[in-house]
């Protein structure tokens, strides 16, 4: 996702069905690839941006998939500082 983004024209539109979600989530990766602070990179799901998770729904994936991503990210740079190859 973060390599499309990288390549498209800017600015770019990045849209779903609620504008929230979806969106949320793909702005967040993108913020995460160019650098930003995970806080910052969290706030892109939130209620401000009209993202509601809430227990069982299908918008917690959104969080989950996002907080997955953060424990990777983080776990590949810190496999990078050791030293450990792919």
């Amino acid at each position: 996702l973060a390599l499309v983004m990288n390549g498209a024209p800017k600015p770019m539109l990045i849209h779903c069905m609620a504008g929230s979600d979806r969106t949320g989530l793909a702005s967040a990766i993108y913020c995460l690839e160019e650098g930003m602070a995970p806080t910052f990179v969290r706030l892109q799901l939130s209620t401000s941006f009209g993202h509601f998770p809430y227990l069982y729904s299908e918008t917690m994936a959104m969080d989950q998939s996002l907080e997955q991503y953060l424990r990777m990210k983080t776990a590949h740079v810190e496999a990078e500082r050791l030293g450990v190859s792919r």
